[in-house]
């Protein structure tokens, strides 16, 4: 079975990809930064469950002072549906990225996390679906690349496997995701 995602077209100019991308990269390597200094002075369950909670209440602020009070209303499928990411993704996966911060590095801890779009791939493999070569040559150079940049040192070695279970329990439900 080949992939059936088709990406459309995009007519978007190279400064806005590039700055989107910039963008991107900042706040992402930033996330890691910001759980190193939480995790200093609050336990790592409380301070990401704060940080997600902030979030919520802001999205929440957002939503009702641009779309108005009935945008906030959800059904019971879509309230199921959030407890369940929300466990696994905000209740699980990203905790224990704040766990790992504790004993080893943001950087090393952003690289492993790089590795969540070669686990997914590994998924589709599994489950059937047949990769391009520029697919599994992307994956090849990855998981390379990772592991050449990644050379914790013997006290930091069990550790690492903290934020590689938490990737693959993002890429298990980014894959399952798809299939929904």
């Amino acid at each position: 079975m080949r992939s059936r995602l088709v990406l459309p077209h995009s007519s978007a100019s190279a400064f806005s990809i590039t700055a989107s991308l910039g963008i991107i990269y900042f706040v992402w390597a930033s996330t890691y930064v910001g759980i190193a200094f939480m995790v200093e002075e609050i336990p790592p369950h409380t301070g990401s469950g704060f940080r997600f909670v902030t979030a919520g209440l802001l999205i929440s602020l957002v939503i009702l002072l641009t779309k108005g009070p009935k945008a906030l209303f959800v059904n019971k499928k879509q309230i199921r549906n959030a407890m369940f990411i929300g466990f696994i993704l905000i209740g699980l996966a990203t905790p224990l990225i704040a766990v790992a911060a504790q004993y080893i590095g943001s950087g090393l801890i952003a690289l492993l996390v790089a590795m969540t779009p070669v686990f997914v791939a590994i998924l589709r493999f599994i489950f059937g679906d047949k990769p391009s070569l520029k697919t599994i040559l992307g994956v090849l150079i990855g998981i390379v690349g990772v592991a050449v940049l990644v050379r914790p040192t013997a006290d930091q070695s069990w550790y690492t496997l903290i934020p590689i279970a938490s990737t693959v329990i993002w890429a298990v439900r980014s894959f399952l995701g798809t299939k929904n």
